[in-house]
C-alpha cells in the first residue's frame, strides 16, 4: 500500500486526478446502489400500496437514523484529512479510534429510543393503521441492526478521510448484491413481506462490518493504524469531532424532519400521493447517489490541502467538482423530465401512483442544478472544518422558506401537491445564494486575500 505521505503528495501534485481517483470508486458503488434501490423498491411495490406507503413514511425515519450516525462520520473524515495533510499521522489514528467508540455508543441509544417511539411516530405522521403496522414491521430489524449500521458508517468515514475508497467500494458492491439476494429469498421465497425487506438490509450491514474488520485489522488495507496501545480517550478530540459533525448532522435531521412534514402534507391528498412522493424521493436519491461520491472526494481533498496549507488548491478543487456535477446531472435531469412514466413503471404497477409521481417529478428536476451547488459547497465548508455553515444554510432553506411556503400553498391557498415541490425549489435558490457567499468568504479568509 502506498505510504500515506506519498498519497498526500500525489494528490497535491494533481488535484483533478486526485478528485477522480477518490470519487470514481464511490460513484461506481453508488451506481450499484441505484440498481439495488430500484430492485428493492420494486419488491416492496409489488407487496401493495400500503406497504409502499409504509416504506415512504419509513424513509425519513431511516434518513434521520443515518444523520445521527453521520454525526461522528462527518467530523472524523474532515479531521483525519486535515491531520494527514499536516503529516500528523498519530492524531489521525486517534480520531479514527474515537469515531468507532463514539459510533458504538450512539447506536445503543438509537436502538432503544427507536423501538420505543416508532409506532407513535408513524401515527404522528398521519399514517393509516394499516400503514403504521407495516412501518413498524419494516423498521424493527433496522433498529436491531443499528450497531452495524453505525460502525459501517464510521469505517467508511475513516477510510474516506485518508482518500481510500477502492476497497470500501468493493465491500459496498458485494453488500448490495447480497442484499438483493436476501430480498428475493425473504420476500419471494419465504414470503416474509416487509420484515424480509428490512431484515435483508440489516444483514447486509452486518456483512459490511465483518468485511471492514477483516480487511483493516487482519489484512492491513488501511493507512490508519488501530493500535490500542496508541489510543487514549481525549475529551478535546471528542469536542472537535462533534463541533464539526453535530451541526452537519442536525442539518441532515432537519432534512429528515422536513420530509416528515412534507409526508404529512401529501397524506392529506391520499395514500396514493404519499406513495408517489416516496417514488419521487427514491428517484432523487438514486440520481444524487453518484454526486455523494464526488462530495466524498471534495471533503477529503479540501481537508488535506487545508491541513497541508496549500490554500491555492482549494478553489481549483471546488470549481472542478461543480463542473463534474453539472456534466452529470443536467443530462440525467433531461432524460427524467422526458420519460418519468417509464421509470416509475419499473417501481410500481399502480397507474394512479405513476401518474401522480410523473407530475411531481417533472417539476422536481428543476431543483437538480441547485442541489449540485448546495451539496458540493457544503462539503467544501465541511472540509475546512466548518459544520455550522451547513446547519445555517439548511435551516434557512427548510425552516425559514420551504416548510412555511408548502403550508401556505396547500393549507391556505388550496394548491395541489406540485406546489410543495415548487416551495422546495424557491428555497433552493435562496440557500444556494447564501452558500455561494459563505464559501467565497471562507476561501478568501483562508488565503488571506479578502477585499
Amino acid at each position: 500500500m502506498k505510504n500515506i505521505n506519498e498519497r498526500v503528495d500525489s494528490f497535491i501534485a494533481n488535484p483533478k486526478k486526485a478528485l477522480w481517483t477518490i470519487a470514481w470508486p464511490v460513484v461506481l458503488g453508488m451506481l450499484v446502489q441505484i440498481l439495488y434501490n430500484i430492485v428493492d423498491t420494486a419488491f416492496i411495490g409489488r407487496l401493495g400500496v400500503d406497504q409502499l406507503a409504509a416504506a415512504t413514511f419509513s424513509f425519513p425515519i431511516f434518513f434521520l437514523f443515518i444523520a445521527i450516525a453521520n454525526m461522528i462520520g462527518f467530523g472524523a473524515t474532515s479531521l483525519i484529512a486535515q491531520y494527514l495533510g499536516a503529516r500528523r499521522k498519530v492524531d489521525a489514528d486517534n480520531v479514527a479510534w474515537h469515531a468507532l467508540v463514539m459510533s458504538a455508543g450512539l447506536a445503543v441509544i438509537v436502538t432503544v429510543v427507536g423501538i420505543l417511539i416508532d409506532r407513535a411516530l408513524f401515527r404522528f405522521l398521519g399514517a393509516t393503521p394499516a400503514v403504521v403496522a407495516y412501518g413498524v414491521e419494516y423498521m424493527f430489524p433496522i433498529f436491531l441492526g443499528s450497531l452495524f449500521i453505525f460502525l459501517s458508517s464510521a469505517f467508511s468515514a475513516v477510510l474516506a478521510g485518508e482518500g481510500n475508497t477502492k476497497f470500501p467500494t468493493v465491500i459496498q458492491v458485494v453488500s448490495a448484491f447480497l442484499n438483493l439476494f436476501l430480498d428475493w429469498l425473504f420476500i419471494v421465497v419465504f414470503h416474509w413481506g416487509m420484515t424480509g425487506a428490512s431484515l435483508s438490509t440489516a444483514l447486509a450491514f452486518v456483512f459490511n462490518v465483518l468485511a471492514f474488520s477483516y480487511l483493516i485489522f487482519v489484512k492491513g488495507k488501511s493507512s490508519i493504524h488501530f493500535a490500542l496501545r496508541d489510543w487514549h480517550w481525549d475529551q478535546k478530540r471528542v469536542v472537535r469531532i462533534l463541533k464539526i459533525g453535530v451541526p452537519t448532522s442536525i442539518a441532515q435531521m432537519l432534512m429528515a424532519t422536513s420530509f416528515l412534514f412534507f409526508n404529512s402534507i401529501f397524506a392529506t391528498f391520499g395514500t396514493a400521493t404519499v406513495a408517489a412522493y416516496g417514488l419521487v424521493g427514491k428517484i432523487d436519491s438514486m440520481i444524487f447517489l453518484p454526486l455523494l461520491g464526488l462530495s466524498v472526494g471534495v471533503v477529503t481533498l479540501i481537508g488535506m490541502f487545508y491541513g497541508a496549507k496549500r490554500y491555492n488548491l482549494l478553489t481549483r478543487v471546488t470549481r472542478t467538482a461543480i463542473t463534474y456535477g453539472y456534466l452529470y446531472v443536467i443530462p440525467m435531469g433531461v432524460l427524467i423530465w422526458l420519460f418519468p412514466e417509464a421509470l416509475f413503471r419499473l417501481l410500481t404497477t399502480d397507474a394512479s401512483v405513476i401518474a401522480i409521481a410523473a407530475g411531481l417529478q417533472r417539476v422536481e428536476v428543476f431543483s437538480y442544478p441547485l442541489i449540485v451547488i448546495g451539496l458540493l459547497l457544503g462539503r467544501v465548508l465541511l472540509g475546512l472544518g466548518n459544520g455550522m455553515a451547513s446547519l445555517v444554510i439548511t435551516g434557512v432553506r427548510l425552516v425559514v422558506v420551504a416548510v412555511p411556503l408548502a403550508w401556505l400553498f396547500t393549507s391556505v391557498l388550496g394548491y395541489g401537491p406540485v406546489s410543495v415541490i415548487a416551495s422546495m425549489i424557491a428555497a433552493g435558490v435562496i440557500s444556494v445564494t447564501i452558500a455561494l457567499f459563505w464559501t467565497r468568504r471562507s476561501l478568501c479568509k483562508v488565503r488571506g486575500d479578502c477585499a
